[in-house]
């Protein structure tokens, strides 16, 4: 039996025209009907599946679709409806190319103005591809799913797991949680998880290490060793023992690392689909 080579191109005839199916059997399915310009940046949008034609959200994230064509982009979506929807139709009305990467785990078929679909398994799956996808993000109003992807990519860029892309959330809806998780991201908090990739910064004082302890340390000789031969164990002096510390016996935070919310805003908040197409063009094109 002849061997069959493991990319299988299968081609299929449309009322609509000619599409192009090509089998990846390890892992994912991608339909094409078209192939995209490896010189577009690609704008990875998240937001809700409910909206539907003509409610505030989906005609936003219609305006979206369009004024990031316009820029000069292509969009990448979840692929379905609400909002991935109108985003993917406001991109295609425009002239533009539209990828959606969907997922086996759901029911639901990708929206008619999908050029190309990338099929994958897993729910997990879906979102690391949306996310590897991506040269930038949006993400707009949303539920729980979209609270989770606006969190991993956040928390991706925040902990250098990938590398730095310009992320937008459209409108004020995501404002009071991106106020709440910048209070703990605070500089005067430094986190505890530091990347590998990152230079170590030395420590706080342990509270145990009050600031009446002298600056040395000595032990007692043994009984078969001189007085003499004991050296003093060198100690860090605690920050009231050093020069321009504050008042006597305060503990100042140490510096931010400048790789990470608390140093510099990971999030740019922009009121309207044209502004957020216009700070992406400054940060890509």
């Amino acid at each position: 039996m002849r061997r069959q080579h493991p990319l299988t191109l299968r081609i299929k005839f449309h009322v609509s025209g000619l599409r192009i199916a090509i089998q990846d059997h390890s892992r994912f399915t991608v339909y094409a009907s078209r192939f995209t310009s490896l010189a577009t940046k690609t704008i990875t949008v998240f937001g809700s599946s409910r909206p539907r034609d003509g409610h505030p959200d989906y005609l936003e994230a219609f305006a979206l679709g369009r004024a990031l064509v316009e820029k000069g982009f292509s969009v990448c979506t979840g692929g379905y409806g609400g909002v991935m929807e109108a985003v993917s139709r406001g991109a295609k009305e425009a002239g533009g190319e539209v990828l959606a990467v969907t997922a086996a785990f759901f029911r639901s078929r990708a929206n008619p103005w999908v050029d190309v679909e990338i099929r994958v398994a897993t729910w997990q799956d879906r979102l690391f591809e949306l996310i590897r996808r991506g040269d930038a993000y949006v993400a707009c109003k949303g539920g729980t799913g979209t609270l989770v992807e606006l969190a991993v990519v956040w928390e991706m860029l925040n902990k250098r797991v990938i590398e730095a892309k310009p992320f937008v959330v459209l409108g004020p809806f995501w404002q009071p949680i991106l106020d709440r998780v910048r209070e703990v991201e605070a500089p005067s908090l430094p986190s505890s998880e530091i990347p590998s990739s990152v230079a170590p910064t030395s420590r706080r004082p342990r509270p145990s290490e009050p600031a009446s302890l002298v600056a040395t340390v000595s032990r007692r000789p043994r009984p078969s060793e001189p007085a003499s031969l004991v050296a003093p164990v060198s100690r860090r002096p605690c920050p009231s023992e050093t020069p321009d510390s504050g008042s006597a016996g305060s503990i100042p935070p140490l510096p931010a690392p400048p790789w990470n919310e608390a140093a510099s805003p990971l999030i740019h908040l922009s009121p309207t689909p044209a502004d957020a197409a216009s700070f992406l063009a400054s940060r890509l094109l």
